[in-house]
């Protein structure tokens, strides 16, 4: 029981020197979180000054830097109307270089296509005469032509109907001829 009690006694010293350790490291982690948290917020603070000072710096770059680039932007647009206007007066120059000489051209075209042509005109507007008064003769006899074929319907149409009824008489008499032979060839029988 003896040893019993002191092992408890040495457990429940060890317990309390274990509980003494653990509140020191406790209290020293606490103690190091507040260093930390001190250093980090010094450390916070350095940084956002540096980095306001930075920013600063890079504004006033960023202004210089736009100055310049607007200086330059402007430069170079005069250059580039300087170097459209040159383009243009030396386009429209060789334009009108140009005109001139398809002008020309088709001058001499058109005098050479006058010579060569002009007799072949003369002729074909002989023969478009020509053709055209066939054209007033065809037509003239196609005209003739339909009136003729216009008589000859109006004739076949007076003409249909007596027809009709001479085919119904001749069918008619047909028939009484078959009954009169039919007939005749009963009476030879009989």
């Amino acid at each position: 029981v003896r040893q019993q009690a002191a092992e408890e006694d040495h457990v429940s010293h060890t317990l309390r020197d274990l509980s003494d350790a653990r509140d020191g490291i406790v209290r020293q982690i606490e103690e190091l979180q507040m260093l930390q948290t001190e250093e980090v917020y010094d450390m916070k603070r350095r940084h956002a000054e540096e980095l306001e000072a930075e920013g600063q710096r890079l504004e006033m770059e960023l202004v210089t830097f736009r100055n310049r680039c607007e200086e330059h932007h402007t430069e170079m647009i005069r250059d580039i109307e300087m170097q459209r206007c040159a383009n243009a007066r030396t386009a429209q120059e060789r334009g009108n270089a140009r005109i001139r000489e398809l002008e020309r051209q088709h001058q001499e075209m058109m005098e050479e296509t006058e010579a060569y042509y002009g007799g072949i005109i003369q002729d074909n507007n002989v023969t478009i005469q020509s053709l055209g008064d066939e054209i007033i003769a065809i037509q003239d006899s196609a005209k003739r032509s339909r009136d003729k074929i216009d008589e000859l319907s109006d004739e076949n149409n007076q003409l249909s109907g007596p027809l009709a009824i001479a085919v119904d008489k001749m069918q008619t008499l047909t028939l009484a001829t078959k009954d009169f032979e039919k007939e005749g060839e009963r009476l030879k029988n009989t």
